[in-house]
């Protein structure tokens, strides 16, 4: 097992490296906006107890990092105690790591149906996917896809209401 995963803490891309915690910074286009405390204080016990076994992914930034993936992980990194975290650096442009967090987060079982459409609804106005399009990026079928209460404004709303109920 030794060897498996070696950590350094050279910054190359596409390696797995040690990043300190206080040097990545949050996606600006992360879609999950709910994080379940329960569910992070058990994440954060299992990581104390066994380390993160799936690295974040992060990009590189002018003087920080910013993470693409794995901010409940990061999160639960903090909670835990933990100092610096491993992490795979990809050399991404600010589109393609967006596309990414989104993707990556749509394809979560436990992600919000709000967070979700909220995400696809981004997929298609910011970044120019056609639904077609997004339903393949995330093996949905494209009638799913435009049926989401996207493109009109109201996820907002709805969320609101949703949550007062």
């Amino acid at each position: 097992m030794a060897g498996f995963l070696t950590f350094t803490k050279e910054k190359p891309i596409n390696r797995i490296v040690e990043v300190e915690i206080h040097e990545i910074i949050p996606n600006p286009h992360q879609p999950r906006t709910e994080f379940d405390a329960a569910d992070m204080q058990s994440l954060a016990e299992n990581i104390a107890q066994n380390g993160i076994l799936q690295p974040l992914t992060v990009r590189r930034g002018t003087d920080c990092y910013e993470f693409v993936a794995g901010e409940q992980r990061l999160r639960a990194a903090k909670l835990a105690g933990m100092h610096a975290v491993p992490c795979i650096m990809l050399d991404i442009s600010s589109r393609n790591s967006a596309i990414m967090a989104l993707v990556e987060n749509i394809q979560r079982q436990d992600l919000s149906f709000f967070d979700e459409a909220s995400a696809i609804e981004k997929l298609i106005t910011y970044y120019g996917m056609t639904q077609e399009d997004a339903a393949i990026k995330l093996d949905k079928a494209q009638s799913t896809i435009a049926n989401m209460p996207t493109n009109c404004g109201c996820c907002g709303s709805l969320r609101m209401n949703a949550k007062s109920s």
